[in-house]
């Protein structure tokens, strides 16, 4: 969408001059003059308004066009597979003419907030840039934080049940970058990116996209499809909110999906939740014939992830469970497990390296899960898992006598240092304190999102 700076110009003038003069001495012709100049010069330019007087005016501590100027266009190191992407071009972030900005300064009413966050991920534009600050309810207040309270889901289209992902909104293009800002959070409901290109999020709260017990619940962010590569996701927090899933709590499913792609997951927080982390498809499909070496490899390349420097508390399970995948897992913090970390599946290759585990129920932090369905297979393709460095060690094993686990072969399955560099912590001991320190959503200035540049 085309936009002048001259409207801009217009814009932040009208906005000092407001500051300048106290309402009482202002007459009402002047404020319908202003509203009329902002007017034409919306209809004739496309214009958003995005300025910085407006964050500031509401109490935003960024200031969202200054950050748009400062991050548009810019190349990324991730530390993962993102970095692979583009030839080895990595990833970047969106470089629109303009960003567009979603707070309650400009949209006050909720559901109004509600439809230009979807419209924005909806947009077919080249590059797109979305800002987010506050709440952004998926549900358009059919859902509160009450554990069970969901009301009206079933009575009003699209959100019947004729839909699997009722409240699952799809990231339209290729190119595009969300970034949250003072305290912003997707709520009950989803994201999904599928098929497309250089997805940067950073800075979010995802936050309990339940379902009534009819059926089950969404994932919070779902990546997959063929020729998904270069995703970032970057100090967010993925949480199933107030349930209290040691006593069932509401429906859920999982925090984070990734069916396909080559993905970069770093600084996140994950809490609260049964299913952390899933990679991969189903047994009976990939997986229900013995497949050749090659084929084994070409599934492996479909999944690329890796996790570094994320902080996985208060949860149950399934960090991550895997099939088909090229895993790399390093300076994670894992503490207060409910029951045990990492299920390596079918044909999942780990390089498990330096993180640290605090004390796991059933001390189980490599768990591969029985199905007697396709327990044949795993002779021929079973998980392969290389670690050192680690905290938590020696790794106690609870498997399937047919699951042909393979434990620090020599050499690795794969050389994560072949497609992408990275930086190991060597004080291990130090993630304790520094994971929960930095990992969420805890980017609260302009300065704070200036790093991973490549130029």
């Amino acid at each position: 969408m085309f936009q002048s700076s001259s409207t801009i110009a217009i814009y932040n003038s009208l906005i000092n001059t407001d500051r300048k003069m106290s309402i009482i001495r202002k007459p009402a012709w002047l404020f319908a003059a202003l509203f009329v100049i902002l007017l034409l010069t919306s209809c004739a330019f496309g214009f958003e308004i995005l300025s910085n007087q407006t964050a500031r005016t509401y109490g935003d501590s960024i200031d969202p066009f200054l950050l748009f100027e400062e991050l548009r266009g810019r190349r990324v190191i991730t530390g993962g597979w993102a970095d692979y992407a583009n030839s080895g071009q990595g990833v970047s972030y969106a470089d629109p003419a303009y960003p567009i900005i979603i707070n309650d300064a400009l949209f006050p009413d909720p559901i109004a907030k509600f439809e230009a966050f979807v419209d924005a991920l909806g947009r077919q534009d080249q590059h797109v840039f979305i800002i987010v600050s506050g709440d952004i309810d998926l549900s358009r207040g059919r859902i509160t934080d009450a554990p069970g309270h969901v009301r009206g889901l079933t009575d009003v289209p699209p959100y019947g049940p004729s839909s699997p992902f009722v409240r699952m909104f799809d990231i339209s293009s290729s190119n595009t970058t969300i970034i949250g800002i003072n305290n912003a959070r997707i709520m009950f409901g989803g994201l999904q990116i599928d098929g497309r290109q250089n997805i940067i999020i950073r800075n979010l709260t995802f936050w309990d996209a339940r379902d009534t017990r009819r059926r089950p619940g969404l994932d919070h962010l779902r990546i997959t499809g063929d020729g998904t590569i270069g995703i970032w996701i970057d100090h967010c927090k993925f949480s199933s909110g107030l349930s209290n899933h040691r006593a069932g709590g509401d429906w859920h499913d999982t925090l984070l999906n990734i069916p396909g792609g080559e993905v970069t997951v770093s600084w996140n927080e994950f809490t609260n939740a049964n299913e952390v982390l899933l990679v991969g498809s189903g047994n009976s499909g990939e997986f229900s014939r013995r497949a050749s070496e090659d084929e084994l490899l070409q599934l492996r390349s479909r999944r690329r992830v890796t996790l570094h420097h994320n902080y996985f508390h208060s949860v149950r399970y399934r960090m991550p469970r895997t099939r088909g995948t090229q895993m790399h897992i390093y300076n994670n913090f894992f503490t207060n497990i409910w029951w045990h970390v990492m299920s390596p599946g079918l044909n999942a290759h780990f390089v498990v390296q330096n993180n640290y585990f605090d004390p796991v129920r059933y001390n189980a932090l490599f768990r591969l899960p029985w199905n007697n369905a396709v327990h044949w297979a795993y002779r021929t393709a079973g998980a392969v898992v290389w670690y050192s460095g680690n905290v938590g060690e020696p790794l106690s094993w609870r498997a399937n006598a047919h699951a042909g686990l393979v434990t620090n072969p020599a050499p690795k399955p794969w050389n994560p240092l072949n497609f992408y560099s990275y930086d190991l912590t060597d004080d291990v001991q130090s993630l304790r304190a520094l994971i929960p320190a930095r990992a969420g959503p805890t980017l609260g200035t302009v300065e704070d999102f200036l790093t991973n540049f490549r130029d």
